[in-house]
């Protein structure tokens, strides 16, 4: 991934877990650098920090499941899932799936994720 600056050309390595996931880069409002991609029905949620030496690397944040509410709607049938995008930890997914007469369905969400000194707290919302 590069990260481009109007000071310098950054090349950021990506975690070994996203290789081959669907996965989309934002900013959260302070500039952090924020990676989430899927795997099944988690999210992971990655951002680019600063260690003890002073290397900047990705921290994973959180993993966050949205199987409990994908479940009342696809009612447990499968459905397939892609990130569209990533804007100041805001989520948006696009969900394809089959309705149980066959009819092919598809819906957009999306989470929101919000960081605290105290833990994290997130609120998803689904739209048809």
């Amino acid at each position: 991934m590069i990260r481009i600056n109007t000071d310098t050309l950054d090349i950021v390595d990506l975690p070994e877990q996203v290789d081959g996931c669907n996965f989309k880069a934002g900013e959260t409002k302070d500039g952090e650098l924020w990676i989430v991609y899927h795997s099944g029905l988690l999210l992971h949620v990655w951002i680019r920090s600063v260690d003890s030496d002073g290397t900047e690397i990705w921290v994973p944040q959180n993993r966050i499941s949205f199987s409990a509410e994908i479940d009342q709607i696809t009612q447990e049938m499968h459905a397939s899932f892609r990130i569209v995008q990533v804007r100041s930890r805001y989520v948006y997914l696009s969900m394809t799936y089959m309705t149980p007469v066959g009819t092919q369905r598809r819906s957009f969400f999306s989470i929101a994720w919000t960081c605290c000194l105290r833990g994290h707290s997130m609120t998803i919302s689904i739209r048809i």
